[in-house]
């Protein structure tokens, strides 16, 4: 987020000011937050930090957390596999193409979507992995108990 906040700002200065201008400066923002978004997305499925309904989790039994937390990881497990799936059509309908200001091929800022979901797909198997290890109790289970 930094390095986009950076190029943005870099460029604002200069627009403004008058003394240079960026014309690159927007599209490199944009490749980065795509990267930023899909590789912090995967992140966000290893450390637990997705968005959950942490209120109807405290009403259910241990039983009804791990179903609901289970149900969790397998949506998350599916969004990853669609975008792998789907991303890699994109990634390869876009050899060839480059960016227009910088240059760029396409397919280095369209390879965040497979590579995004790839890493969803395994966070997300290795949590439920996790997971059924907590309830056989076996030693492969996470300290958290997921």
């Amino acid at each position: 987020m930094g390095a986009i906040a950076l190029v943005l700002l870099a460029s604002v200065i200069g627009r403004y000011s008058g003394l240079y201008t960026l014309v690159w400066a927007e599209e490199a923002a944009h490749a980065m937050f795509i990267w930023m978004v899909l590789l912090g997305a995967a992140v966000a499925i290893e450390r637990g930090g997705h968005f959950r309904l942490d209120v109807l989790e405290q009403v259910l039994p241990p039983t009804g957390r791990r179903l609901l937390r289970a149900l969790a990881h397998v949506s998350l497990a599916l969004f990853g596999l669609a975008l792998l799936v789907t991303g890699r059509t994109l990634l390869a309908n876009s050899v060839g193409q480059f960016t227009n200001a910088l240059g760029l091929p396409q397919s280095t800022i369209n390879a965040a979507i497979p590579c995004g979901g790839a890493l969803m797909l395994f966070y997300s198997l290795r949590q439920l992995w996790h997971l059924r290890a907590a309830a056989q109790g076996t030693a492969a289970a996470r300290p958290d108990g997921t």
